[in-house]
This record gives C-alpha cells, sequence and structure tokens, in this order.
C-alpha cells in the first residue's frame, strides 16, 4: 500500500529482542521510492531504535549486505557487496538490515 501523499509504502514494524521469538508492536515507517525511511509513529519504548535505525539507514547510499563465496574463496569466507537505492533489490536488502540488525520487522499495511 502506498500513501498517496508521499508515494511511499507503509509498513507496520514489529521488534524481536536477540534471542526472543516473541515480537512486539515497534510503530509504523513508510518507505519511498529511493529506499529512505520515515517514521511515521513509534511506541514509545522503541522509538529510539526506530530513529536510529532510521538515521542510520538513510545515511548511506548503498547498503552493504553478505554475498555469496566465489570460486576460489578460502572455505567459510564472507563476502560483502553493495546494494545501490536504486538497485532491483535494494528494497529488500534494508528489510533485511533492519530484521539482522535492528531486529525490526516490516509488513505492508493495509
Amino acid at each position: 500500500m502506498t500513501n498517496a501523499s508521499t508515494d511511499a509504502a507503509i509498513f507496520q514494524v514489529t521488534y524481536s529482542a536477540p534471542g526472543e521469538t516473541d515480537a512486539v508492536p515497534a510503530g509504523v515507517i513508510a518507505i519511498d521510492a529511493e529506499q529512505h525511511l520515515r517514521l511515521v509513529s513509534a511506541e514509545p519504548a522503541l522509538a529510539d531504535r526506530l530513529a536510529i535505525a532510521i538515521s542510520t539507514l538513510n545515511s548511506s547510499d548503498a547498503f552493504t549486505v553478505r554475498a555469496a563465496p566465489q570460486p576460489g574463496d578460502a572455505p567459510l569466507s564472507l563476502r560483502k557487496r553493495r546494494v545501490p537505492r536504486d538497485a532491483p533489490d535494494a528494497r529488500a536488502a534494508l528489510l533485511n538490515l533492519l530484521h539482522k540488525i535492528y531486529g525490526l520487522d516490516l509488513m505492508p499495511r493495509g
């Protein structure tokens, strides 16, 4: 679902603490076409976590994600790749980072 006034997709956000399986409501976030986040609303206890995630992720022109090892790489080696905001998989990379780094999961609202 998009918000016609900002042309942004609106997502309900939940938070899971490390090691926990239960998610709690965290707030609402909008993501525009350039994959910039905007806080719509936040649960008071999680407002700082959301603000930090948004500020940090909005400050970069690309996302860094894990990539599959290439032939000839050392066993168990890790690779990273940059995903520019305009790449076809930028939204997936953003959602993955929100989950892995901040414990935030987004579900389309509507």
